[in-house]
């Protein structure tokens, strides 16, 4: 199988992700593979998290996400799964970013899922109506069943 991901090509990625979340006390560090032995033959694998002794919640999260795609332009969100965040860069390489130290409680709530959904769907797409879609977003129900957006949106 071909590399996918080298040191070298996702170093610059993961520095302007840190660049983007230290403003909010975060840290962005690669791991994985790509970390470990210096490529990839599957993803970039990334770990943002924020200090352990800090209390997160669901709003600074979203803002995290928010300042890592106003960071990094070029890669577009196409899926959420619970914790994790999935990007491909214009070559429509993965890049999985895992959000650590968050509390399962916010990861698991709807306003969460929702918030990042919208966040993920504006990038895939282009929206700027953020409330329209929100409001189409809540007609799923409130239970957040289905809360994993595909790249088809």
């Amino acid at each position: 199988m071909a590399t996918v991901w080298t040191k070298q090509e996702a170093a610059p990625i993961v520095a302007d992700m840190d660049a983007a979340v230290r403003p909010y006390g975060w840290a962005a560090e690669m791991v994985g593979s790509v970390a470990d032995y210096g490529s990839s033959e599957k993803d970039l694998d990334i770990v943002v998290y924020p200090p352990r002794t800090k209390r997160t919640s669901m709003t600074e999260v979203v803002a995290v996400v928010n300042a890592i795609k106003a960071a990094c332009p070029a890669l577009k969100c196409t899926n959420l799964i619970d914790d994790i965040i999935v990007f491909v860069d214009a070559r429509q390489r993965p890049i999985e970013i895992w959000l650590g130290n968050v509390p399962e409680e916010i990861w698991q709530s709807y306003e969460y899922r929702c918030g990042i959904s919208v966040a993920m769907i504006e990038a895939k797409r282009g929206w700027r109506d953020r409330a329209a879609e929100e409001a189409r977003l809540s007609k799923r129900g409130s239970n957040g069943a289905n809360h994993t957006v595909s790249a088809e949106g």
